[in-house]
C-alpha cells in the first residue's frame, strides 16, 4: 500500500494555515523548471496518521493524548520529524530539563487516543502552559 504524501503550510505573512491545493497557485514555471514561491511559508508534511476524530496529523500539530499516557500530567505533545532517527515522533517540554521525545513506532495505536488541539503556529501558548 502506498503512503499518502500531503503537505500544508503556515503562511507567516497572513498568519493562517494553507492547504496544499491552495498553495499550488503559487507554483510557476521558468525555462522548463518548476519553481515554488515559498516566501513567508513554512511547509509541513502529513504523517500518514489521523487523530481520534479522523483529522489528518501534520508536522507541528499539538496533540492531547489522554488514555495512552495517563501517567504523564502534561499530555500536550508536538508532532515533529526526527532527522537523526529518520522517523515521526512527538515531544513535550523541548526547552526544559523534562524534555521527552517518543517515536511513533514506540507508541503503537496512540493516534486513536489522540486529539489535535492546535498547532505550534496558531496556538503556541498551548505548549507553554
Amino acid at each position: 500500500m502506498a503512503r499518502e504524501v500531503r503537505f500544508r503550510a503556515w503562511d507567516k505573512n497572513d498568519k493562517v494555515i494553507r492547504c496544499w491545493e491552495n498553495l499550488m497557485a503559487t507554483v510557476y514555471y521558468h525555462k522548463g523548471d518548476t519553481v515554488f514561491n515559498d516566501n513567508g511559508l513554512i511547509i509541513t508534511q502529513y504523517t500518514g496518521l489521523k487523530d481520534c476524530k479522523g483529522n489528518e496529523i501534520y508536522e507541528g500539530d499539538i496533540l492531547a493524548i489522554e488514555q495512552h499516557m495517563p501517567y504523564i500530567s502534561n499530555n500536550k505533545w508536538v508532532v515533529e520529524w526526527c532527522e537523526i532517527n529518520h522517523c515521526w515522533g512527538i515531544y513535550r517540554d523541548k526547552t526544559s530539563e523534562s524534555y521527552t521525545w517518543y517515536s511513533f513506532s514506540n507508541l503503537n495505536g496512540f493516534e486513536s487516543d489522540s486529539k489535535i488541539i492546535g498547532n505550534i503556529y496558531e496556538n503556541p501558548e498551548l505548549i507553554r502552559s
